[in-house]
């Protein structure tokens, strides 16, 4: 029994000095084998149908990975180690079948750039002297060798901002701030905006996040003016117009994307002459958070002026593409507008629309791109709201993005705008809201087709008469419309004629606010 493994030490020592002759550098200071001991858990190639040592010892030297090795000479096979004895002492234990060879050190094998990784794909390898170092990179855990993506959404230390959505990805996370917040998602506030005017009274129906900037009062704009606002924010900021109507092109507005008039100037807005009237410019929309106007006018002439809407912008902020209470319904996500598919969509979801735009319901739920097609992406698909909700993005949805539709199926809405005053439920002052503002109408040629329209939006089959002069008490603030001429047929009073759209009117005053009476 003791004679084949004598026969095979010295076999292995026979064939060392063959192996060198090819391979010098590498056995000229090879150490000798040590029978009875073997290193285990450190096997990282085993080879089959070798008998001779010195064919391991070739093997080791042609595996960058292997630092030593065992060899089982009853079996005939060599098992290749990423380590050796002194690295791991317990790991070295006796086994009287094997004889444990440790290669050359003097040589350092560098593991971490074997052709075969020897740590995990998402670990960071550290070679040592004999050895080397597995360590998880961040956002992984494990052992080195096996590494798991954390999931820091689920961590008990919220990586994210209350107000924020988390949403893991491999290696890392996403911090994004909920609807109605902006921030990087790590930290989130609700939106506020500031404005300042160097004029007295052109400021109106201010709030957190919104306000209406005037160039008079309820009627004209005065001559010789020069007045600039200032408007910021810690987010977006939009500016909409609701009313343009300048003299001529020596009276202008000017709107700059920043602090000041040395920002860049984004547009010159203007009008060649009082009449005709010019579409309303486009919404404008900062840059940097902050907007600058200044309305200068010349001594010629005054006529009603600029009525302008600003607000912040976050995610989740909604307005109509269409009218000031009927239309295609854009929703704000991801730095971008949208729009919102029909599936489903139902008065339900347009109620929730129209009392997030300052109404108090909506009157109609549209769909098939009834106020025409959207562009961009489609932001939210089967709506699925109450109605009880404060904000459309609270209703259920597939999620951001997440539609099967096109914008040929774009939803729209029509917010019921007009409510009666100073009465009972079917009779009293008409008033008509503008972005949740309340104003009132002018009885010039106010006739029975026009108060059988505000009766049948109101859901009434017809009205009985048309009160003229205040008959249910003068109103206050706003006079919205003026000479308004339905023809009795239409769904809605805003879709009547009147003088221009949406003035502000100083032919009237409150003693000619019109009403209605209502058929029951």
């Amino acid at each position: 029994m003791v004679v084949k493994p004598l026969l095979n030490i010295a076999i292995l020592f026979a064939l060392c000095p063959m192996f060198c002759g090819a391979t010098a550098p590498q056995c000229s200071q090879a150490k000798s084998s040590i029978y009875g001991m073997m290193l285990r858990r450190h096997v990282i190639r085993k080879i089959t149908g070798i008998s001779q040592g010195g064919s391991c010892l070739l093997e080791c030297y042609r595996d960058v990975r292997c630092q030593s090795f065992n060899f089982l000479i009853s079996r005939a096979t060599c098992e290749l180690n990423n380590r050796t004895k002194e690295a791991k002492p317990e790991d070295f234990v006796p086994d009287y079948g094997r004889y444990y060879f440790k290669r050359d050190m003097n040589r350092d094998v560098d593991e971490c750039n074997a052709s075969v990784p020897v740590c995990d794909v998402n670990a960071n390898c550290r070679n040592t002297l004999g050895s080397y170092q597995c360590s998880c990179k961040a956002g992984f855990t494990g052992n080195g060798e096996t590494c798991t993506d954390t999931d820091e959404c689920s961590a008990s230390v919220h990586a994210c901002d209350v107000n924020a959505t988390c949403r893991n990805t491999l290696g890392s996370y996403q911090c994004s701030c909920q609807a109605g917040y902006t921030g990087n998602g790590k930290t989130c506030t609700a939106a506020v905006v500031t404005a300042t005017s160097s004029c007295e009274n052109l400021l109106a129906h201010q709030t957190k996040t919104s306000g209406i900037i005037q160039t008079g009062d309820y009627s004209h704009y005065s001559n010789n003016m020069d007045c600039r606002w200032n408007i910021s924010s810690n987010t977006m900021l939009e500016l909409y117009f609701l009313r343009f109507h300048i003299y001529d092109a020596n009276d202008y507005l000017l709107v700059y994307d920043g602090g000041s008039s040395s920002s860049p100037l984004i547009a010159t807005f203007s009008n060649p002459s009082s009449y005709p009237l010019t579409p309303l410019p486009a919404p404008v929309t900062s840059s940097t958070n902050k907007l600058y106007l200044r309305f200068v006018s010349d001594g010629n002439g005054e006529v009603e002026g600029i009525f302008a809407r600003y607000q912040a912008i976050t995610s989740g902020s909604i307005r109509l593409n269409g009218s000031t209470s009927v239309g295609r319904v854009e929703i704000f996500y991801d730095g971008q507008w949208g729009t919102v598919c029909d599936d489903a969509w139902d008065i339900n979801d347009a109620n929730v629309v129209c009392k997030q735009l300052g109404y108090q319901r909506a009157s109609r739920a549209f769909r098939g791109a009834t106020h025409g097609q959207g562009s961009g992406p489609i932001w939210m698909d089967d709506v699925s709201c109450s109605g009880g909700e404060t904000h459309l993005y609270d209703c259920g949805h597939r999620g951001w993005g997440n539609s099967n539709c096109t914008h040929s199926r774009d939803a729209s809405v029509e917010c019921s705008a007009v409510r009666l005053v100073n009465g009972g439920a079917y009779y009293g002052r008409v008033e008509v809201s503008l972005n949740g503002i309340w104003g009132t109408v002018c009885d010039d040629d106010w006739d029975i087709n026009d108060a059988n329209v505000v009766c049948q939006q109101l859901g009434f089959s017809n009205a009985s008469s048309a009160p003229h002069g205040a008959t249910y008490g003068q109103g206050s603030g706003y006079i919205w419309m003026d000479d308004v001429k339905c023809q009795g047929a239409e769904a809605s009073l805003f879709d009547c004629n009147h003088l221009q759209t949406w003035t502000l009117n100083y032919r009237c005053s409150h003693r000619e606010d019109a009403g209605v009476v209502c058929v029951t």
